[in-house]
């Protein structure tokens, strides 16, 4: 199986500027300096694109940028430099607190509904570390202060999910355990 650098542009989260991707892919790809194989080129874009799905598009570089500054070699000098967040876009997970904002309001010792009992687990985790209050007190003069800190402590908290590690899930893929399995290396 022969893989196209159409193929690995396709799979980057951000589809912008082709011409230009596509230069950059090939000029990896035929790299004598920094080779890699077309295989795990993909398989970093992959994860890449993984790590990328709770990012706002404007906060995920152009792709001929992330290809000709090599970031993709990015993992080989940290393990942890993508951690794999929730499948939850953080524009959809401010959303999901706004309107939790509406319907439960002030959390106070007694109320019969909680922030935690109408969002997902890792999107309150991310609300907790800023404070519910916070939120209910939200002003339009604020309220760009607190949707920055909520996107940072929610892409902060995608190296877990559901209280598993990235480094347990890539183990487990590795391993073939979640059905994902190694691609065939067939080059």
């Amino acid at each position: 199986m022969k893989i196209t650098a159409l193929e690995i542009y396709l799979a980057y989260p951000r589809k912008v500027a082709r011409i230009a991707a596509l230069a950059a892919i090939t000029k990896a790809l035929g790299s004598t300096e920094h080779p890699i194989d077309p295989v795990t080129l993909l398989e970093r874009v992959e994860h890449y694109a993984r790590h990328c799905k709770s990012k706002e598009k404007q906060y995920v570089p152009h792709p001929a940028t992330w290809f000709n500054r090599g970031s993709y070699f990015d993992l080989d000098d940290d393990p942890d430099a993508w951690p794999i967040g929730p499948e939850i876009p953080v524009g959809e997970a401010w959303a999901m607190v706004v309107d939790a904002v509406r319907t439960v309001g002030r959390h106070t010792p007694g109320s019969t509904r909680t922030p935690g009992d109408v969002l997902p687990s890792f999107v309150y985790d991310a609300v907790k570390k800023i404070g519910w209050n916070k939120f209910c007190d939200m002003t339009e003069r604020n309220r760009n202060d607190i949707k920055e800190q909520f996107r940072i402590a929610y892409e902060r908290a995608g190296g877990q999910i559901h209280g598993r590690t990235r480094e347990t899930i890539d183990r487990s893929r590795r391993e073939g355990q979640d059905g994902v399995g190694q691609r065939q290396r067939d080059g």
